[in-house]
């Protein structure tokens, strides 16, 4: 066993392609693809992955299984939350079982177009490969181009609820390739030699894409799919899904004489078995094989051979059974015959409601993916922090065994009742140890006609059947292959089809399934003194849970004098990112105190902390204090009060008493709703429901007069008044009735 210390930047890097469309892309190193990590079987890598980017991001190791270190895994808000700029974090990967080609890839938003690479697991010194020793290896990574930035692409769709624009080309390497304009200078190049046998490790890391893959004018073999051995498999061409890959064998026996063609193309082209697949087919991507000769002509045209048209379904499935296990004494199949969960899971594309229906899609709503009528909602703390907490009210485990009716799955008669989908965030609890068996049936609620990619974290599968149509559950069992069934991590179910996988679930901890692209709305991974939620009741019975610093709203006083340091180490236990702004204090030298979030810090996560220095250099007088984050200030601001130097005094009369009068605002709403709501759909915040002294609503707001905030004071004495505007928006008149103030 080996260790290996990685530490890859992720930063932006400007790249050209499709004729003079620049533009800064998120890659890694300043690579793209990003570099390949190259291992033995039973190494450890530790990989300390550093934000230099401006977005936060997270990466996951596709098909590596991680046994009982979920923390690794890379998925955003399911076992982490995302790494925020200019901070790092560090991950273990351990290849326990894994051998073979895998991939790692940004897993949040749609930062996996160019944050991506291959993961290349050799076998254990000693031992070798189920195949002969190829005289040289190729990785080749089939992916998209978008001419937009691809943030935008990925918000446009959140933001109105509509599909994903198609992307510009289709890439092998990161390049279009001949086919396409101004990319033939640089269209990626495999040289070999006549008689030599190769090893192509090929990767699907396009968003949505699935391709038909050959190299022209030649057979491939596959001896292996998601780092696990296949029994060899000889074929024109391959398909394969999006986040699958693939090893093939290539024998170069083309350059027969001084007369033979000497180059060939490497093609890719999509395979789409939907009726709008004419519209999709244009983009082939190619990259040339060449031949080492004496021959000096390489602008001859490489060889093209033709490819299957880009719906044939029957190609495509005819590929895919003959994908077989290796099942031998060195690598057997272990099959469980007996199961002990089973689920049948509809993978459909649903609609979700937008409020006042102002998105994109039919009747201003918006496209979700649904998994048994469920999309999954993003939490606001990792799925993973809230099982090992006992944070309540972050997920549910009721997610459905099946469907809530059957039905003709496949057709396309209008589904009403199922078109909008329940968001939550629901999650299915197996015992450790159990075989499960799942059924995934594509539907045809909205006609949409998608291919679904299903990827499991942290577990392979046994895929033991697959068919067109509907799951019949007395005839297709007998088609069942529980011999030598393909053991993968990433499946394509057939468009109008059906896939079952078998497993067993070994790997303790959170893992998930992952279907297609999510377009709903991520929301960040949240996290001041202690931030932490309170119960409050305003304006009759509006009873909600506010965030807080120390439980009080408006939160604790702040008391120094002139030239005093405090340091005030900020504890979150709120739900969400948080950052602390001390309000007109100068805090020379040192605007890493400031707090206004991404301007001179990251925000602090829940369950994080941070310590902050604060200087009162020349201030003297009323301050305050207050979120900077969002619109938490609304309820997380308290009052700063620095007194004079000591041997010094007031430049008025000293008040007999003093009195911190804060002005405010409150929403009978969630505040996070009433701020993310204007900033989704564009329009002014809502108005909130009372102004507030000292949080209360006073006198003249209904159920408020009980607990309006009072001032005593005695006949002729002198009081000083500390008043704070901490509202959002407003302006105030204040006054005392019947008196006169002096401001001071």
């Amino acid at each position: 066993m080996l260790l290996k210390h990685l530490s890859p930047k992720i930063q932006e890097a400007a790249y050209t392609r499709l004729c003079n469309n620049t533009k800064n892309i998120l890659t890694v190193n300043g690579s793209y693809p990003g570099p390949t990590i190259s291992a033995r079987k039973g190494d450890i890598v530790y990989v300390k992955v550093i934000n230099r980017g401006n977005k936060n991001i997270t990466i996951h190791w596709h098909g590596v299984h991680l046994p009982r270190d979920p923390w690794s895994d890379g998925p955003e808000y399911i076992t982490q939350c995302p790494i925020q700029p200019r901070a790092n974090y560090t991950q273990r990967i351990q290849f326990t079982k894994e051998e073979g080609t895998l991939w790692w890839h940004a897993h949040s938003e749609f930062d996996r177009a160019t944050v991506h690479g291959a993961i290349v697991i050799y076998p254990k010194l000693g031992t070798t490969f189920p195949f002969r020793k190829p005289h040289k290896e190729f990785t080749l990574i089939l992916g998209e181009w978008w001419n937009k930035n691809i943030t935008d692409v990925y918000q446009t769709a959140v933001e109105y609820g509509g599909q994903f624009d198609l992307s510009d080309a289709n890439t092998i390497n990161g390049q279009p390739g001949d086919f396409m304009p101004c990319s033939s200078n640089d269209t990626f190049k495999v040289q070999v030699q006549q008689g030599k046998m190769y090893l192509l490790r090929v990767i699907n890391a396009a968003m949505e894409n699935e391709f038909f893959f050959a190299v022209s004018g030649h057979n491939v073999t596959v001896v292996g799919t998601d780092a696990s051995y296949m029994k060899p498999y000889v074929n024109e061409f391959i398909m394969i899904t999006p986040g699958q890959t693939m090893d093939l064998l290539l024998w170069a026996n083309q350059y027969q004489n001084s007369s033979s063609p000497f180059r060939y193309y490497i093609i890719a082209a999509l395979f789409f078995d939907g009726s709008s697949a004419a519209s999709r087919d244009a983009n082939v991507t190619v990259a040339i094989l060449e031949y080492k000769t004496n021959n000096s002509t390489p602008s001859i045209k490489p060889v093209f051979t033709s490819l299957p048209k880009t719906n044939d379904t029957n190609a495509a499935a005819a590929f895919t059974r003959g994908l077989r296990s290796l099942a031998n004494s060195d690598d057997p199949a272990v099959i469980n015959q007996t199961v002990d969960v089973k689920m049948y899971i509809t993978l459909s594309v649903n609609e979700a409601l937008c409020p006042n229906n102002s998105c994109a899609g039919a009747n201003g709503t918006r496209f979700a993916a649904g998994l048994n009528n469920v999309s999954f909602q993003n939490p606001k703390i990792d799925v993973l922090d809230a099982y090992y907490n006992s944070i309540a009210g972050v997920y549910t485990t009721d997610f459905p065994d099946k469907p809530s009716r059957f039905f003709n799955f496949t057709d396309v008669k209008d589904q009403a009742e199922l078109k909008i989908v329940d968001k939550s965030t629901k999650v299915k609890v197996l015992e450790y140890n159990t075989t499960v068996e799942i059924v995934f049936q594509d539907t045809n609620v909205l006609d949409t006609q998608v291919n679904h990619p299903i990827h499991l974290h942290g577990h392979s599968f046994y895929v033991i059947g697959s068919g067109s149509g509907n799951f019949d559950p007395t005839t297709d069992l007998l088609s069942y292959n529980l011999v030598d069934p393909p053991y993968v991590s990433t499946l394509g179910v057939p468009m109008n089809g059906w896939a079952t996988i078998r497993f067993r679930a070994s790997n303790p901890e959170f893992f998930f399934i992952y279907i297609d692209i999510d377009i709903d709305i991520h929301f960040f991974c949240s996290s001041l003194k202690q931030i932490e939620e309170a119960t409050y009741t305003q304006l009759c019975n509006n009873t909600k849970n506010i965030l807080t610093v120390n439980g009080s709203y408006p939160g604790p006083t702040i008391s120094a004098r002139k030239g005093d340091i405090v340091y005030v180490k900020v504890i979150n236990r709120g739900n969400k990112n948080i950052t602390i702004h001390w309000h007109g204090v100068h805090l020379p030298r040192d605007p890493w105190s400031d707090g206004p979030e991404y301007i001179t810090q990251c925000p602090i996560q829940p369950r994080a902390n941070y310590t902050q220095r604060i200087q009162f250099t020349e201030e003297e007088g009323t301050l305050w204090w207050h979120a900077h984050s969002e619109f938490d200030r609304a309820t997380v601001h308290g009052a700063i009060v620095i007194y004079p130097k000591l041997g010094t005094t007031f430049p008025f009369r000293k008040p007999h008493k003093e009195f911190t009068l804060i002005l405010g605002e409150w929403w009978n709403k969630n505040i996070t709703d009433v701020y993310q709501t204007a900033v989704e759909y564009g329009g002014q915040f809502d108005l909130s429901d009372a102004n507030t002294i000292n949080g209360q609503p006073g006198d003249f707001m209904p159920c408020s007069s009980n607990d309006t905030f009072k001032v005593q004071v005695q006949q002729g004495k002198m009081y000083l008044l500390r008043v704070i505007n901490a509202a959002m928006e407003n302006e105030f008149f204040f006054a005392i009735s019947g008196h006169n103030v002096i401001v001071v």
